[in-house]
């Protein structure tokens, strides 16, 4: 059994965080809910959020040999991070999400991304709406 949200938001986690919270969710099917706001995430944190939402290296119990899966979130707050501080980032998470089928709900407000990273967020939700 397992939680179906997790609050983290305000804990400044940062990116190691991040890391850490990739590979202890990598094969929990039941979080529905994932709160991160403000946590400091930048960069390499979006990167692992990234690979959780569009299963890259997260091989599940129940899949067939070599077969990967997504995360199964379905809501995820970013709000007060930076993930915007470098595109690689921003473009990590839109193509993450660009093959999610999952995810509803993301909260990107005051992450500092720049026009481009908005672009790339328009494609994403273009490609996956």
């Amino acid at each position: 059994s397992g939680a179906l949200h997790a609050a983290f938001n305000d804990s400044f986690m940062g990116d190691e965080g991040c890391l850490i919270l990739k590979e202890m969710l990598a094969n929990n099917r039941k979080l529905r809910s994932l709160d991160l706001r403000g946590c400091n995430i930048h960069c390499d944190g979006a990167v692992a959020l990234a690979s959780l939402l569009d299963g890259a290296g997260i091989k599940h119990p129940s899949s067939t040999e070599g077969s990967m899966q997504a995360h199964a979130l379905q809501t995820l707050g970013l709000e007060w991070n930076g993930l915007g501080t470098f595109e690689s980032g921003v473009q990590a998470m839109c193509k993450a999400i660009s093959n999610n089928a999952t995810l509803t709900d993301l909260d990107l407000r005051n992450n500092s991304i720049s026009p481009q990273g908005g672009a790339a967020i328009g494609a994403m939700l273009a490609r996956n709406s």
